[in-house]
């Protein structure tokens, strides 16, 4: 398969994930984000976790935070 073949499958979902401000490397982070919202509903506090998303996944504190924020957006379609 080449490259504008999957352009051509995936056309109208990367133009969603482009208007929405998604990032094409954002399905790395799911695992990532599915863990936030598990501590949270467990009540760990955001600073903890962050922090503890940052050291396990090796990433910056911001960087976690930007995700953790791209992730919570309601996607307009």
């Amino acid at each position: 398969m080449k490259a504008v073949e999957v352009l051509k499958l995936s056309g109208d979902l990367l133009k969603v994930m482009s208007r929405n401000d998604i990032a094409r490397d954002d399905w790395q982070y799911v695992g990532m984000y599915e863990e936030y919202l598990h501590r949270r509903a467990m009540r760990q506090g955001v600073k903890r976790i962050v922090r503890d998303l940052a050291e396990a996944y090796g990433v910056s504190i911001r960087t976690v935070e930007r995700i953790r924020k791209r992730m919570e957006k309601d996607v307009k379609w």
